[in-house]
């Protein structure tokens, strides 16, 4: 069940900057152990967790600053998401664009014919 406690602390901590997260994952660490009792159950520290709440609240308490493009609890979520869909976009549109280019070759000169594909994939 310790485990638990693991995944708990790493669920609030990754949605802080990296500058902060050594820092409030022992300041974490130390406030659970410090809510459970000396030998404690797999209840005990359910309960603790459930005390402490959500991590995406908890780690939006951590915060410096407010960012309200989105809510506060989505915004590291929606930027991971905004990130991966680019990269997704641009993948797509080089593979597109390279098949274009070698459908459409009008040259009989090696050379020119790379340039035209990574041309067109561009």
């Amino acid at each position: 069940m310790k485990q638990y406690i693991e995944r708990y602390i790493y669920a609030v901590t990754k949605r802080l900057p990296e500058s902060s997260r050594d820092e409030v994952k022992e300041e974490l660490k130390a406030h659970i152990h410090d809510m459970l009792p000396k030998d404690p159950k797999d209840e005990d520290i359910e309960k603790v967790l459930k005390t402490l709440g959500n991590p995406r609240k908890l780690a939006n308490n951590y915060q410096d600053e407010a960012s309200y493009v989105i809510s506060p609890l989505y915004y590291h979520d929606y930027i991971n998401t905004l990130k991966l869909v680019l990269i997704i976009i641009f993948s797509v549109q080089v593979v597109l664009g390279t098949i274009d280019g070698i459908i459409h070759l009008e040259s009989n000169n090696f050379f020119e014919q790379v340039f035209e594909v990574f041309g067109s994939a561009l």
